[in-house]
């Protein structure tokens, strides 16, 4: 039982899911407000990972290739979801993992300094927090820091 629930929180859209359904219980939201908040978020992390791995992905490298012979420069079209995916991708869920729980740790860390501190700014657009988490996510995991097991 406790593996099963372990395996399922090292998916990230599962994680944050679960982040989503405590925020909304703490805020005494309605139970169809809170499914279908639920619903959007788990929806919304799949979608993104499967459009960036789809979609996103194949037509940067075709834009790329138009590009550089275009302008007659060497490099690349960085797109952010992309990036994240692919690293996702290639280093396995515990990375999906890493990068969930840094974003619910980020969350939190925001919220704590808003209630506590005199500043009262929170950060509403988690696509850039997401991002943000991931890449240092993946640049710790690349020098050496490691991710701690669940189990």
């Amino acid at each position: 039982m406790l593996d099963t629930i372990i395996e399922l929180l090292k998916d990230a859209s599962i994680l944050v899911s679960v982040f989503t359904l405590v925020g909304c219980v703490i805020q005494g939201k309605s139970a169809n407000d809170t499914i279908v908040s639920v619903t959007k978020t788990f929806i919304g992390f799949i979608l993104l990972f499967a459009a960036a791995k789809l979609m996103i992905s194949p037509s940067l490298k075709e834009f790329s290739k138009i590009f550089m012979m275009a302008f007659h420069v060497e490099g690349i079209v960085p797109n952010n979801e992309v990036i994240i995916v692919e690293a996702i991708v290639q280093l396995g869920r515990e990375f999906g993992s890493a990068i969930a729980f840094g974003l619910i740790g980020a969350m939190a860390l925001n919220l704590v300094f808003a209630r506590f501190t005199p500043l009262k700014y929170v950060v509403l657009s988690g696509h850039h927090v997401f991002f943000m988490v991931s890449c240092l996510a993946l640049i710790s995991i690349l020098h050496g820091f490691s991710i701690p097991e669940l189990r």
